[in-house]
């Protein structure tokens, strides 16, 4: 059950993007149109058996929390109704801030 699981976090690049309104949330809706590119970072999950989401890798200035890394896997674990947790690592190839986004983590392409 504790069998690390390493996937790439493709780079995408916009090509377009216009923000079309708010969401009650206070997130924009978006239309975009964007192109994934050969540069990612990567994200290693190890299951837990507590049900704690734990992240190893830190960003500066971001508290855990906030992390967005964590929020989501908060959210799967909250939608999916599992009592599993995870160790979470960002091994980071992407800069910050440097107009790259990091999609959420895929299969690589066959």
């Amino acid at each position: 059950m504790n069998a690390p699981l390493t996937l790439p976090a493709p780079a995408k690049l916009n090509r377009m993007l216009h923000i079309v309104g708010r969401r009650d949330d206070g997130y924009h809706l978006l239309q975009t149109l964007f192109q994934f590119i050969d540069l990612c970072d990567q994200l290693t999950l190890t299951p837990r058996s507590d049900g704690e989401i734990h992240l190893i890798s830190e960003v500066s200035g971001v508290s855990h929390d906030d992390n967005l890394v964590v929020r989501a896997a908060r959210l799967l674990q909250t939608h999916s109704g599992t009592p599993l947790g995870a160790t979470l690592k960002i091994a980071k190839q992407l800069p910050m801030g440097g107009g790259l986004g990091a999609a959420a983590p895929t299969q690589p392409p066959r």
